[in-house]
């Protein structure tokens, strides 16, 4: 691991250590820029333009009893055949077999709230295998709390 996921890795520690109950933390780097899409006419339709693909993010929710943890997945971003199967290995759920109740189609991983730094570890494990810069200008928002 890098310098730059080293401080990376020790921010969000610190972030989920300091994260109260029933609130949210959502770590996202900058959107890449989408490719310029070609001059169109007002009656083309749009559904052909170029998309952007969304950075690299990690979301968390923190209960009594556990927090879960999101990380981006290929239902939002490209994932490779090899970096997916790491992730399971990793311990992250499989976004096609997971239950619907959970409402996502991201990687999910529930910790004990006593095993942070672990988690804090299994994330930036994770955003190096699809490819997230660890010195992009990573976004860190909490909502929810008291």
């Amino acid at each position: 691991m890098g310098n730059g996921w080293q401080a990376f890795g020790h921010r969000l520690l610190r972030e989920l250590s300091e994260l109260p109950v029933g609130a949210s933390l959502l770590v996202s780097e900058p959107d890449p820029e989408p490719s310029p899409a070609p001059a169109r006419k007002w009656w083309q339709f749009t559904a052909n333009r170029p998309r952007a693909v969304p950075g690299c993010y990690l979301q968390f929710q923190r209960w009594e009893e556990v927090v879960r943890a999101e990380c981006v997945s290929g239902a939002y971003r490209v994932v490779s055949e090899s970096a997916h199967a790491e992730l399971m290995a990793l311990g992250w759920s499989d976004p096609a077999t997971q239950p619907a109740r959970w409402g996502t189609d991201n990687y999910v991983y529930d910790a004990d709230p006593d095993e942070l730094e672990p988690l804090a570890d299994l994330c930036v494990q994770s955003l190096e295998l699809i490819g997230a810069k660890a010195d992009a200008a990573w976004t860190w928002r909490v909502t929810g709390s008291a």
